[in-house]
């Protein structure tokens, strides 16, 4: 599997930006998830592809508590524990769900900014025949009547205390998947027995030595001249490195403020619960709303639907006065790619806001994708106001449509 840890890489960053954007609750819907991580992530990524294609409610049950639980050593055991089902229940080769769990419960850890612990380093050992699968089974199985034994938690519970668990269940010593085996270090080099050292290499050795005593000598020399300058040197660099270090601090403060700021951000997204439109369609025999507030929902059956093309508006409005750096949008009904391009989807847009901001900027026609508006700075306002300046026209109908609005 080439560049591995380049795709590892990949699927974790792409977990992670997914929640970062939607927030922890994404967990819960996980074909939303696998939509958003297979956008973010390199498609042509094998570990994205497998566990894009196993994510269901059973897998992310372990993550999900995982991501809700105070104690530190919960996302290991539930990176372990998606491992196990990956390997023992989807009969996924072992290297691949390392990969696929250490990247979905990777990227949750990056989320909630917790430490998690690395896996093992393995290599590669002989191919082995028939479907890969782990040397312990799964508590789920049972065999000829009866439960199997040997699940990573045995393991680890027969080494270790209670809450311990993935201290052991991941080491070479407890558990080592088929066709692979820990890295050994390098065999130390020594040198064959019989060869003493070349004349040629002594007498060079102790010429260089004598160099060696000459240069000291005049460095000293050196010093007593200069001895008032290097003073003066020597308290010019401190006052230097004072101001440096003031520097640093300065600038650790700062950063450590913007920090603050994001997380206080994420925990206050800008709100906005009403919406209002130029047109809405009415309820027919296809939804039962094309109403303006749908796009104030996740719910991709819906969206606000206008009734022309041209000239139309919508405006979510806020209780109070809200801080905004931009915003996303899903342009047209995507309910289906049949219906999304039976109607208008937006081109070109234009954004007002209540403290007299406007921008104008040109959207992708691309089916079910957030396109991100950013703004030049966070603006309070207490309405976000977009204008349809044109549209991509529908090969159908003349209704224009918006799935999602979603400020941040």
């Amino acid at each position: 599997m080439p560049n591995t840890s380049s795709q590892h890489d990949q699927l974790r960053s792409a977990i992670h930006q997914s929640l970062d954007d939607y927030g922890i609750g994404l967990l819960e819907q996980p074909r939303r998830l696998m939509s958003f991580v297979l956008d973010y992530a390199d498609s042509d990524d094998r570990a994205t592809k497998v566990l894009c294609q196993q994510l269901d409610d059973e897998l992310l049950e372990p993550t999900l508590k995982a991501a809700h639980a105070p104690q530190k050593t919960s996302l290991e055991n539930a990176r372990d524990r998606t491992m196990h089902l990956l390997v023992d229940v989807r009969s996924i080769e072992p290297g691949m769900a390392m990969q696929a769990a250490d990247g979905l419960v990777g990227g949750v850890a990056d989320y909630l900014e917790l430490p998690l612990e690395p896996l093992p380093q393995a290599v590669p050992d002989q191919p082995v025949s028939g479907p890969a699968r782990s040397t312990y089974s799964s508590d789920r199985h049972e065999a000829n009547g009866s439960a199997t034994s040997g699940s990573a938690s045995d393991v680890a519970r027969d080494n270790s205390a209670p809450g311990n668990m993935h201290a052991n269940s991941w080491s070479s010593s407890s558990y080592t998947a088929p066709g692979m085996h820990p890295v050994a270090a390098p065999p130390q080099y020594a040198p064959p027995p019989g060869n003493s050292t070349p004349t040629w290499l002594v007498t060079l050795i102790a010429f260089l030595a004598c160099a060696l005593v000459g240069l000291v000598v005049i460095i000293l020399s050196g010093e007593q001249t200069t001895s008032g300058t290097s003073i003066t040197d020597s308290a010019i660099t401190a006052e230097s490195a004072n101001a440096e270090d003031a520097e640093t601090v300065s600038e650790n403060e700062s950063e450590q403020e913007a920090q603050n700021t994001t997380k206080e951000e994420k925990a206050n997204p800008p709100v906005f619960s009403t919406a209002i439109a130029t047109s809405e369609l009415e309820p027919d025999g296809y939804s039962d709303s094309y109403g303006a507030e749908n796009v104030l929902s996740d719910d991709r059956t819906h969206a606000w639907n206008a009734e022309t093309p041209d000239g139309e508006w919508i405006q979510l409005t806020a209780d109070s006065e809200q801080s905004v750096k931009g915003f996303g949008i899903v342009a047209g009904y995507i309910k289906s790619q049949e219906v999304y391009y039976k109607n208008c989807r937006p081109q070109q847009i234009s954004v007002e806001l209540s403290d007299g901001y406007k921008m104008t900027t040109t959207l992708e026609d691309a089916f079910g994708k957030e396109q991100k508006v950013n703004f030049d700075k966070a603006h309070k306002t207490t309405y976000l106001k977009v204008y349809i300046d044109s549209v991509y026209y529908g090969n159908k109908y003349d209704d224009l449509c918006i799935s999602r609005i979603r400020a941040f």
